[in-house]
């Protein structure tokens, strides 16, 4: 028997109907709270991308017979599966210890027309490419890392000859940067009874409105910086290059310490 086909033979063959109902039970288990969502439907969508086996569409998963194309497209589309995946994010953490990661991330799109798109660049590529951008939060223990939620930045209506943003979004909602953006999501996290051992985030998110957030809620933070970046502390400037021979001295600032090597 060829090695490629063994494989294949040792995954048991179960009907849509089987997946839906020990999805659906599964399901009922994580206990929503007040959180609504179509059960049934969700059930239906997850037991779909079981079934077709990397193959789902919402038309293939249709084909199953519990619910229309059109039913699970607007699934897709909506609040309900998100609010769902938080809440099985959730029950996959630890709450009381582990790493909070806020970064943001480029997704490749080549349409020109695709609403909130702008020009960004890409670490992927290293180039600039015309893409959505999210700032995702996820938890990590250093082993494994679980998305928790995320935020689109949406590109500013206009900008002035100096390349201020206007109050407004693109779509005419209220302009927020990614850093308001992740300060948003480090008080959703808190809200939900999250004490990181730190927070990660590269020198983008080294700004003053990140950290007087983990300030006031007395969290740690770990982060990157440009060796020329300028530090204040009790009225001291202090340059990130110079860190490690003030630490070796006893005169670094509180609450810093060299990277080791």
């Amino acid at each position: 028997m060829p090695m490629e086909n063994a494989s294949l033979l040792t995954i048991p063959q179960v009907s849509y109907r089987q997946l839906h109902a020990a999805v659906q039970d599964w399901l009922l288990g994580l206990n929503p709270r007040s959180v609504w969502i179509h059960l049934p439907l969700i059930a239906a969508f997850v037991a779909g991308v079981l079934w077709t086996r990397g193959a789902a569409t919402c038309s293939a998963i249709a084909m199953g017979g519990l619910f229309s194309h059109d039913a699970l497209n607007r699934l897709l589309i909506g609040p309900s599966l998100r609010s769902l995946l938080q809440l099985v994010a959730l029950t996959m953490v630890d709450k009381l210890s582990g790493y909070l990661v806020v970064d943001d991330v480029v997704l490749d799109k080549s349409g020109r027309l695709i609403a909130g798109i702008a020009w960004l660049h890409s670490s992927t590529v290293d180039m600039k490419v015309r893409a959505p951008n999210l700032v995702v939060l996820g938890w990590t223990n250093g082993t494994v890392f679980i998305p928790l939620t995320f935020r689109m930045w949406k590109p500013p209506l206009t900008r002035d000859k100096k390349g201020k943003p206007s109050k407004e979004a693109y779509d005419g909602t209220i302009f927020k940067t990614k850093l308001q953006l992740a300060v948003e999501m480090f008080a959703w996290a808190k809200e939900r009874g999250f004490r990181p051992t730190a927070v990660l985030f590269d020198a983008y998110y080294l700004a003053a409105p990140v950290l007087r957030f983990l300030q006031r809620v007395n969290w740690h933070w770990v982060s990157r910086t440009k060796a020329n970046r300028n530090f204040k502390r009790d009225n001291k400037t202090f340059k990130a290059n110079s860190w490690a021979s003030l630490a070796a001295q006893g005169a670094a600032p509180v609450r810093t310490r060299p990277t080791p090597s």
